[in-house]
């Protein structure tokens, strides 16, 4: 009986051990010449499993098969030597470098690879948009570059997580949804966005976290947020911490909150620069009810130098630091190196607040 019951522990062990081993996440290894576990990144993507690793040898992978990548599940794609320099994913002759479908629970993360020459976008999800999140897309010490849409279209229910990564001459660096779709968050972290149409731009979303980061040269707008909505929930804000937003075509930051009284949006920007954009610095518009404490804070932070050109397509009136349109607004701490403009609807703003410096009425 006792040497039964060991049999039976064994075999036990052994297929726990066989049941942990098929859930490890397995390495498939390619190499830009095709020699490797599979011809191109499509094929391995096509054999992999959740939570597979496709791990890319440095070189540049291109032609059928390494653009218009169709992601499916939850995947990791990353070079060998984390060296986005070296390890090229170049898409030129496709529409998008790789695409996620939003039909999928899955997350995604990029490691360490450039992407480029797309068509359209570097990394595109799309699809059908469920107004909550159904997963995560993670960019890594990537370089995103020379695509005539964005380096990132996020229009799927996606969080995205930047990471020490660059985003250059795109049409957009990041491009996120239209109005009640799109992402939920969106958190971008020693990053920098250059020389694209536009930094970031976007119709929707819920939660914008940018820390220590560098929004710059953009043709138009450095950061254009037309529509913190409500439809994804009260959890609303724009948050900038120890960043620079600077020499942009047009402007520095457009922000449009929320425009549903119970939902205050938090707005937070701390310790950063706003300096030297074309136009405008900030054009800030908030909703007509505001609470005291959800009133737009600005702390130890910079905007002068903007609004050096004249007027342009209907704005000149609005050639200023900084414009705020509706609802009170907490300056402690700014420095305003020009003027501002408060475009009247009614707001509570007075020529003689001196934390406000040169405070002007402009007129739509």
């Amino acid at each position: 009986m006792r040497e039964s019951k060991a049999k039976a522990f064994i075999f036990t062990c052994f297929g726990i051990l066989a049941i942990c081993s098929t859930a490890q996440s397995e390495i498939i290894r390619l190499y830009p010449d095709g020699n490797g576990d599979y011809p191109t990144i499509q094929d391995a993507i096509n054999a992999s499993n959740e939570g597979d690793v496709i791990r890319l040898f440095d070189g540049t992978f291109s032609g059928p098969g390494n653009g218009d990548i169709d992601l499916t599940h939850t995947i990791t794609i990353e070079s060998i030597s984390l060296d986005p320099l070296v390890c090229i994913v170049d898409a030129v002759g496709a529409q998008h470098g790789f695409i996620i479908d939003s039909t999928y629970h899955a997350d995604y993360r990029f490691r360490g690879i450039s992407i480029t020459n797309a068509g359209y976008n570097g990394i595109y999800s799309m699809g059908l948009v469920p107004l909550r999140s159904i997963g995560s897309i993670v960019v890594d010490n990537c370089i995103i570059s020379t695509c005539g849409g964005s380096g990132i279209g996020n229009g799927g229910p996606y969080d995205l997580y930047l990471n020490n990564t660059s985003i250059r001459h795109n049409g957009t660096g990041v491009g996120m949804g239209s109005y009640c779709s799109g992402a939920y968050l969106m958190q971008m972290t020693n990053c920098t966005l250059s020389y694209n149409g536009w930094g970031i731009r976007s119709g929707s979303g819920n939660r914008y976290l940018i820390y220590n980061s560098f929004i710059t040269n953009s043709i138009q707008w450095g950061i254009w947020i037309d529509d913190l909505d409500e439809c994804h929930g009260s959890d609303i804000g724009f948050e900038m911490y120890n960043s620079s937003v600077n020499n942009n075509g047009n402007g520095g930051l457009f922000l449009r909150l929320a425009w549903v009284p119970q939902y205050d949006p938090t707005c937070q920007i701390t310790h950063s620069r706003i300096v030297d954009n074309a136009y405008t610095g900030i054009y800030l518009v908030t909703a007509r009810e505001c609470t005291s404490t959800d009133r737009p804070k600005l702390t130890f932070t910079t905007i002068e130098g903007n609004a050096s050109q004249g007027g342009h397509e209907g704005y000149s009136h609005y050639n200023a630091n900084t414009i705020l349109d509706c609802c009170e607004t907490d300056l402690a701490n700014w420095y305003i190196g020009g003027e501002v403009f408060v475009v009247d609807w009614s707001c509570p703003v007075s020529q003689s607040d001196s934390s406000w410096g040169d405070v002007k009425k402009a007129y739509r």
